[in-house]
């Protein structure tokens, strides 16, 4: 009978949040996939494994968050918990950029120069008129 330890999966925000729903698909040293992992709302998840080395890859992102291409390796002893972080990143928020000639749809904009001197100071002025989707 195998030796038995095991791992604990913890995904985070940079912020420290923790974040629920990523799913982890964890490897042997054979490249063999044993199992997959799903953070509950604490960030957390833990699988019992035979000792050896392992990896994990990300399966599914936590919603609002980047993919993970990263690999995280890991070793379990018998009787230990492994220990495996993984920092994640919010999506940054789409940009819109108009054609020329067309006006943000959600914001209006205007242009004040004010000439002191040799200076010239320019002022743009934004107003938000309606939610972004």
């Amino acid at each position: 009978m195998a030796e038995k330890g095991g791992v604990q999966l913890t995904v985070k925000d940079t912020d420290g949040s923790a974040l629920e729903g990523a799913v982890f698909a964890v490897y042997n040293a054979s490249s063999a996939k044993i199992t997959s992992l799903t953070t509950q709302t604490n960030g957390k998840a833990l699988s019992e494994l035979s000792a050896g080395v392992y990896f994990m890859l990300e399966e599914t992102p936590p919603t609002g968050y980047t993919p993970d291409d990263n690999k995280y390796n890991f070793y379990v002893t018998t009787g230990q918990t492994a220990d495996v972080l993984v920092l994640k990143q919010r999506n940054a928020p789409p940009i819109y950029i108009p054609k020329t000639g067309e006006a943000f749809p959600w914001w209006n904009y205007g242009l004040t120069a004010v000439c002191l001197g040799a200076a010239v100071l320019l002022f743009i002025g934004l107003a938000r008129t309606r939610g972004r989707d």
